[in-house]
C-alpha cells in the first residue's frame, strides 16, 4: 500500500500546465495573491542602482549580480502593467549582459507574472520551476506577455534567466493562495464525515 502511495504522489507531481492568458490562468487558479509594487520604495534608475536582494509583502528576490529594481517609468520597452506606474525592473546596467533572478515564496501550485521589453535580438528568456526549464521568449519574439505556471505539486521558487537581454520589467506577480495547514486539517475532517454519511 505505500509504494502504491508513494508512485501516485511522483505522478502528481509530474502534472503542470504552462499559461500565456492571464485571464485563463486566473481562472484555472482561482483565488491569488497579486504583487503590483504600488506599495515598493522606489530603487535605482533606468542605469544604476540595482540591488542584490529585495523582501516584498509575499516573496523575496534574489540576484547574482545588483540587477533588482523597482522603478516608475517607462524605459527600453519595459513598464508597468498595473493601475499604478511601479514595477520591478531587472536591470544589470550592462548591455548584452543577462540575469538570473530568483524569486522565493511560500509553497504554492501557481505563480504567473507579466514580463515587459524583452525583446533583445539573440536573448533566450527562460524560467526554472518546479524542477522544469521552460523557455518563456527566444530571440527577441515576444517583447512583452504573460507567464503562468501550475502544477499538482507544491513550489517554493523560480529563476528567470536572459542570456543577453540586460533589462526587463516583470510586474503583477500573482500567486494561488494555499490553505493553512490547520485550515486542510478541517478540509480533511470536513471530507471523512462526508465519505461516512
Amino acid at each position: 500500500m505505500t509504494k502504491i502511495c508513494a508512485i501516485a504522489l511522483i505522478a502528481a507531481g509530474a502534472s503542470a500546465d504552462v499559461y500565456t492568458d492571464r485571464s485563463a490562468f486566473e481562472d484555472a487558479v482561482g483565488p491569488v495573491l497579486i504583487e503590483t509594487f504600488a506599495d515598493s520604495p522606489l530603487v535605482g534608475t533606468t542605469y544604476d542602482g540595482g540591488l542584490l536582494a529585495m523582501a516584498f509583502d509575499d516573496f523575496d528576490v534574489a540576484s547574482k549580480g545588483p540587477a533588482i529594481k523597482v522603478i516608475d517609468r517607462a524605459f527600453a520597452g519595459s513598464y508597468s502593467t498595473s493601475d499604478d506606474d511601479r514595477y520591478l525592473y531587472l536591470d544589470t546596467d550592462i548591455g548584452f549582459i543577462g540575469s538570473s533572478v530568483e524569486f522565493r515564496f511560500e509553497p504554492t501550485h501557481a505563480v504567473g507574472f507579466d514580463f515587459t521589453g524583452v525583446g533583445e535580438v539573440g536573448n533566450e528568456f527562460t524560467i526554472m520551476i518546479d524542477g522544469q526549464f521552460i523557455e518563456i521568449a527566444s530571440g527577441g519574439e515576444a517583447e512583452d506577455g504573460f507567464f503562468g505556471y501550475t502544477s499538482e505539486s507544491t513550489f517554493s521558487t523560480f529563476v528567470v534567466a536572459t542570456t543577453t537581454d540586460s533589462a526587463y520589467g516583470v510586474d503583477q506577480v500573482t500567486f494561488a493562495t494555499v490553505p493553512a495547514p490547520a485550515t486542510l486539517g478541517v478540509l480533511g475532517v470536513m471530507g471523512r464525515r462526508r465519505r461516512r454519511r
